[in-house]
């Protein structure tokens, strides 16, 4: 009986065309790649998702990668000294062809932490943050690229 049914259950989700989103991932071809805001920020997107640059392809589209990251102070202690912190990570992508947008869309992530005692160990721990909030805007933007 249950041999049956995972048979059927295959039959089923080979049938209705069922792919996984992150299987089709490949790299993404551009004309070129235009940084604005804070540039590191955005090579870093950029070489994560896979981004290439073909100048001498003149029918591939140009990208725009716009963005900002922002330290927020939440709280204070009675001393005056910062409790805790939202990191902000934002990025507008636009997508252009012949100097017409063809998608655009903003991708925001943030994150509450608490302050730590060593600056140092702060640093570190605001660095793993960042490239925790940049991989989920990555794979936003992969399933938002491939559908």
């Amino acid at each position: 009986m249950k041999k049956t049914l995972a048979l059927l259950f295959f039959i089923f989700i080979v049938g209705c065309g069922y792919s996984p989103i992150y299987k089709s991932i490949n790299s993404f071809t551009y004309k070129s790649i235009i940084y604005s805001g804070d540039k590191q920020l955005g090579r870093q997107i950029a070489s994560a998702l896979s981004f290439k640059e073909d100048k001498n392809n003149n029918n591939l589209k140009k990208i725009t990668l716009e963005t900002k990251k922002n330290i927020v102070v939440t709280s204070k202690n009675s001393k005056g000294q910062n409790q805790s912190y939202r990191m902000v990570v934002f990025l507008n992508l636009v997508i252009e062809d012949n100097e017409i947008i063809n998608q655009k869309k903003t991708f925001v992530k943030d994150f509450a932490y608490n302050t730590k005692d060593n600056k140092f160990e702060l640093s570190e721990y605001e660095k793993q943050i960042e490239n925790n909030l940049i991989k989920e805007i990555v794979e936003e933007i992969n399933i938002y690229l491939n559908t």
